[in-house]
C-alpha cells in the first residue's frame, strides 16, 4: 500500500494561500504607492478627495462631518450619509494626513480577495472527492481555484478605477459585503451581522446591498423547500437562514429609508434647495419622464450603446461566467440600476467609483457560474481523461485560465496597473516638489482658499475655500500652471482683483505658484514665480528650426497626451534672440485635416503667455510654455502663429526632424511643415490609432485609385486618388480624402465641390471648400512635388444628416469658379461621357457605423471625435 506524505501534502495545500497573501499584499502595496505619487503630482482634487477628507478631519475636532460647500460651512450628510468616515477618521490619531485615507482604500480593497477565496475554496471542494487520495487532489484543486479567482478579483478593472478616484465611502462596502456573504452562507449570524451593519454604514443607498442580500438567504433555506411543499415556514427559529435573511432585508430597507428620507432628504432641501436627496433629485430627472412604463423606459434606457456596453464590460471582466447564475447577480441589481438609469455618465462609465459595490456581486455569480458549469460537465461528460485528471479537472483548469484571460484583458484595456496598455506613473517634477515650500508658509489654524488640485493638500482645516471663492479665508494658494477651473484669464484677473482691492499681498510665489495672504504689502510676483515657463531641459521631444523675423526661434514642441482620456496639449519651446516688441503676441491653433479648427488659444489660452507674455521676454530668453489640454480629433495639426503690430511675421522654416516618409507623403511630396497661405506655421499632423497618437501614416480609410481630369484652357487637374470611409453614421460627419495632381498653379482659385446624394439625384449634404489640408491650400499656391506636377492632399469634412435614411448615397466631385458658379470639365475617357464631376463611389449610412462610445465620450462630447471606427 503507497504511503501518502501528509506533510508534502500540506505544504502544497499552503501554497495557493501563500500566493493569496502576496497578491493582497502586492495589490496594497502597489495601490497605496500609486495613489500617494498620484496625489504628491497634483492628480486628486477638492472632488472628491478634500470634500470627504475635511469632514473626517472636522469630526476629529468636535465638527461633526462638517465641510466647506461653497462659502458657508455645511454638513457632508446634505449630500451623504457615510458612517463608516467616522471610524475611519480615527487613523487621523495615529497620522494625521490625507494619505492615510488613501492607503486605507487600498488596505481595504485588497482585503476583498481573502473571502472571494474562502468562498471559492467552499463552493470547489469536495465535488468529485473518493477516497483519501481524491479528497486530497480536490482540495489542491479548490484552493488553486479559489486562487484564481482572487487574483481575478485584484485584476478587477473597475475595482481598481474606484482605487484611484480619489477618495469615496463606496470601496469600503466592497469587503464588508463579500464577508457578510461568506458569514451569512456559513449560517455565522453575529459576524454576518456585523459586516452586514458595515455595509448599511457605507453609505445611505448602499443598504439595498444588504436587502438583497437577505433574500439570497432566504431562498437558500433548506427549509423553503418544505414551505414550497407544505406551505409552512418557520420563521420564529432564530437559527435558520430565513429568519435572519428576513430580519437583514427588513433591518436595510428600514434603515435606506430613514438615512435616506428623513435624514439626507431635510439636508438636502436646506443646504442644495432640491425637493428630495440631492443624489435622487439630480442623477434620475429624465427616467420615466416621458408618462410612459417604467417598464418600458427601463428597456429603452438599457439599448443605448453607452449603458449596454457598461453591462457587457462587467460582465467580460469576469470571463461571462455570472450569466450562469443569474441568481446571484440579483444581490447587485440595485446597484447596477442606479448607475444604468444614472443621467450621469460616470456612473455608467466602469470608471470613478460607482461600480466598485458591483464587483463582490460579479465575483461571487462568477464562483457559482463556474461550479455550475463543472457539475453540468460531471453529469453529462462522465468520462474521466485520466485516473488521476477527470474531466471537471480539466473543466476546472480550462475555467482558471479563462477566467484570468478575460480579466487580464480587461486589466490590459482599462486596468490601473503596469499591465494596462494606458498606465503611466506619474512624474514627480521639480514643480510638485516646489509645492511643499509654500505649503509650510501656510498655518494650520487659518481659513484658506486654494485652486482644485492644491485643496486636496490643505484640506485638514476648519474652512478651506475652492479658488475663487476667497469668503473669509486669510491664505489663498493657486498654481496658476495646474488645474484651475478656471479661465487662465480669469485666474490672472482675479489674482490682480485680491492684490488691489482685497487686501491681500504676495506672501511668496514660486515655479507658477501663488501664496498671498491678508494684511501682506508686497504686491509683485518674485522672479521665482516665473520659473514654469523656463525648461531646465530646453530638449523638445519633436525638434524644429523655425525663425519668426530676426528675434524669435521655434526650437521644436512636445505633444503631451493622456492616452485614457484623449486629452492633449502641447508645449512649445522657443529661443528669444534680441529683444521683442510689446505687441507680439503667439496664437496656437489646433485643426481637424479639413481645416476645421478644433482649438485656439483664443478658447484656452496657455498659461504661461497669460503670465509672461513675448513682450516681456528677454534677449537669451528660453520659453516653454504650455497649452491647454484638449479632447482632440482622431486626425489633427497643430498650428502656430506670430504676430507683431497685428501683422502676422511670417515664418521661415530652416529644418523639421526628420521623419519617416509615409506612403501619402511620398506620393504628394507634403511638407512636413509648411507656411500656410496667410502667414501661419502648420506643423507635422497626427493621428491617433489604436488609443495611441502618432505621426501621419497614411488615410485611416483604403486609398482607391482613379484617373479622372478636369480642365481649363489654362489648368487642368487629375484626381489620382481618394479615401473616404464606407459607412457613416446620421448626425456624424466623415473626412473625404482627394488626391490631386495639377499640371502647374491654377490661375484661379478654383474650389472643390464635394456632394452627397441620394438615389434620385438629389443633395442631401455637401462639403464644398478650396482644397484644405489642415490649413487653406489654395491651388494657386500648390508647389511642384517633383515630376512636373503640382498638388497634395486635399480633405473635406461632410456632415451627414441626423436625419437622412439609412441607405446608400453616391459621393460627387468636381471644381468650379466660386466667383461665378461655373464648373470646371471634366475630360472624358474612353468609356465616360463628358460631364463636369464624378461619381466617386457610395458612401452607406448606416446608423451602427457610430463608434461605440467609451468612458471619456460618455462624459465629453467632444471627446467623441476621436474614437476608434
Amino acid at each position: 500500500m503507497q504511503r501518502i506524505d501528509v506533510t508534502a501534502r500540506s505544504r502544497r495545500l499552503r501554497a495557493p494561500v501563500v500566493l493569496l497573501w502576496v497578491a493582497i499584499c502586492a495589490y496594497a502595496l502597489f495601490f497605496s504607492a500609486f495613489t500617494i505619487q498620484r496625489h504628491a503630482t497634483l492628480n486628486t482634487y477638492a472632488a472628491d478627495l478634500s470634500y470627504i477628507d475635511q469632514p473626517m478631519w472636522n469630526t476629529m475636532h468636535g465638527r461633526f462631518l462638517e465641510r466647506t460647500l461653497g462659502a458657508v460651512q455645511a454638513p457632508r450628510v446634505a449630500e451623504h450619509l457615510e458612517l463608516i468616515l467616522l471610524p475611519l477618521s480615527l487613523v487621523y490619531l495615529v497620522w494625521p494626513d490625507v494619505r492615510a485615507m488613501l492607503i486605507l482604500q487600498s488596505l481595504a480593497l485588497a482585503i476583498g480577495a481573502l473571502p472571494v477565496f474562502w468562498i471559492a475554496r467552499r463552493t470547489f471542494r469536495g465535488l468529485t472527492a473518493a477516497g483519501q487520495e481524491g479528497a486530497a487532489r480536490d482540495s489542491v484543486r479548490a484552493e488553486w481555484l479559489a486562487l484564481a479567482f482572487s487574483v481575478a478579483y485584484l485584476l478587477s478593472a473597475p475595482l481598481q478605477a474606484a482605487n484611484v478616484a480619489d477618495f469615496h465611502a463606496d470601496p469600503f462596502v466592497v469587503a464588508p459585503l463579500l464577508f457578510a456573504f461568506w458569514y451569512g452562507t456559513e449560517r455565522r449570524w453575529r459576524a454576518m451581522w456585523l459586516w452586514a451593519l458595515l455595509v448599511m454604514a457605507a453609505k445611505e443607498n448602499l443598504p439595498t446591498l444588504t436587502a438583497m442580500l437577505g433574500l439570497v438567504l432566504i431562498f437558500s433555506d433548506p427549509d423553503l423547500k418544505v414551505f414550497l411543499r407544505r406551505r409552512k415556514l418557520d420563521l420564529s427559529a432564530t437559527n435558520s437562514a430565513a429568519f435572519h435573511g428576513l430580519a437583514l432585508t427588513l433591518v436595510s430597507v428600514a434603515w435606506f429609508a430613514i438615512a435616506t428620507f428623513v435624514i439626507v432628504a431635510p439636508l438636502a432641501r436646506q443646504y442644495y434647495g432640491t425637493d428630495g436627496p440631492i443624489y435622487l433629485s439630480n442623477r434620475f430627472t429624465e427616467f420615466g419622464g416621458s408618462g410612459g412604463s417604467p417598464l418600458a423606459a427601463l428597456f429603452s434606457v438599457l439599448r443605448e450603446p453607452g449603458r449596454l456596453d457598461y453591462l457587457l464590460y462587467l460582465l467580460r471582466s469576469v470571463g461571462w461566467l455570472p450569466l450562469l447564475a443569474p441568481e446571484y447577480l440579483l444581490l447587485g441589481l440595485p446597484v447596477f440600476l442606479a448607475n444604468v438609469l444614472s443621467n450621469f455618465p460616470g456612473q455608467f462609465s466602469g470608471e470613478q467609483h460607482y461600480s466598485a459595490p458591483l464587483v463582490p456581486v460579479l465575483v461571487i455569480a462568477a464562483i457559482y457560474g463556474a461550479r455550475r458549469l463543472q457539475r453540468i460537465v460531471e453529469r453529462q461528460v462522465p468520462v474521466r481523461l485520466s485516473p488521476m485528471f477527470t474531466n471537471t479537472s480539466a473543466v476546472a483548469v480550462l475555467g482558471a485560465v479563462w477566467l484570468l484571460l478575460w480579466a487580464g484583458g480587461a486589466q490590459v484595456e482599462r486596468g490601473w496597473t503596469p499591465l494596462a496598455r494606458p498606465f503611466e506613473w506619474p512624474e514627480l517634477t521639480a514643480h510638485h516638489r516646489t509645492l511643499d515650500r509654500l505649503l509650510a508658509q501656510v498655518p494650520g489654524d487659518v481659513a484658506v482658499s486654494a485652486s482644485p488640485a492644491v485643496h486636496a493638500h490643505l484640506a485638514h482645516r476648519e474652512k478651506i475655500y475652492v479658488f475663487p471663492i476667497v469668503a473669509q479665508a486669510t491664505h489663498v494658494l493657486i498654481d496658476v500652471a495646474g488645474v484651475t477651473d478656471m479661465h487662465p484669464n480669469d485666474v490672472k484677473t482675479q489674482v490682480a482683483r485680491l492684490i488691489g482691492e482685497e487686501g491681500f499681498g504676495v506672501m511668496d510665489a514660486a515655479d507658477g505658484f501663488i501664496l498671498l495672504a491678508r494684511g501682506e504689502t508686497n504686491q509683485v510676483l518674485p522672479p521665482d514665480f516665473l520659473t514654469f515657463v523656463r525648461p531646465d531641459d530646453p530638449q523638445p521631444d519633436i525638434p524644429a528650426e523655425v525663425r519668426f523675423g530676426p528675434g524669435l526661434r521655434l526650437l521644436g514642441y512636445d505633444v503631451v497626451d493622456d492616452e485614457r482620456w484623449r486629452l492633449t496639449r502641447f508645449r512649445y519651446y522657443w529661443q528669444v534672440e534680441q529683444g521683442l516688441a510689446e505687441d507680439v503676441a503667439i496664437q496656437t491653433e489646433v485643426r481637424s485635416a479639413a481645416g476645421v479648427l478644433v482649438d485656439s488659444s483664443d478658447l484656452r489660452p496657455a498659461a504661461g503667455l497669460v503670465w509672461h507674455p513675448p513682450g516681456r521676454w528677454e534677449a537669451g530668453d528660453v520659453i516653454a510654455f504650455e497649452t491647454g489640454a484638449w479632447f482632440l480629433p482622431r486626425q489633427f495639426a497643430p498650428v502656430v502663429r506670430v504676430t507683431s503690430g497685428g501683422r502676422t511675421v511670417a515664418p521661415s522654416i530652416v529644418e523639421v526632424a526628420s521623419q519617416p516618409a509615409a506612403a501619402s507623403q511620398e506620393r504628394t511630396s507634403l511638407p512636413r511643415a509648411e507656411v500656410t497661405a496667410d502667414g501661419a506655421l502648420r506643423l507635422s499632423s497626427m493621428v491617433r490609432r489604436e488609443g495611441r497618437l502618432s505621426l501621419y501614416e497614411g488615410a485611416l480609410s483604403p486609398v482607391v485609385a482613379a484617373d479622372v481630369v478636369f480642365s481649363t484652357d489654362a489648368w487642368q487637374v487629375r484626381l489620382a486618388e481618394w479615401s473616404a470611409p464606407p459607412a457613416a453614421a446620421p448626425g456624424s460627419a466623415f473626412t473625404l480624402l482627394l488626391y490631386w495632381q495639377g499640371s502647374g498653379s491654377a490661375p484661379f482659385d478654383y474650389s472643390v465641390f464635394v456632394h452627397l446624394r441620394d438615389v434620385t439625384g438629389k443633395t442631401v449634404s455637401q462639403g464644398d471648400a478650396q482644397p484644405t489640408w489642415f490649413v487653406p491650400r489654395p491651388a494657386t499656391t500648390w508647389q511642384p512635388v517633383g515630376d512636373g506636377t503640382t498638388g497634395g492632399i486635399d480633405a473635406h469634412s461632410v456632415a451627414v444628416p441626423a436625419d437622412l435614411p439609412p441607405g446608400q448615397y453616391d459621393l460627387v466631385v468636381g471644381w468650379y469658379d466660386w466667383s461665378t458658379g461655373l464648373r470646371l470639365p471634366r475630360v472624358a475617357g474612353p468609356g465616360n461621357p463628358p460631364g463636369d464631376e464624378v461619381v466617386l463611389g457610395a458612401v452607406t449610412v448606416d446608423p451602427t457605423a457610430r463608434p461605440r462610445p467609451d468612458a471619456c465620450c460618455l462624459m465629453v462630447a467632444e471627446c467623441c471625435g476621436s474614437l476608434e471606427r
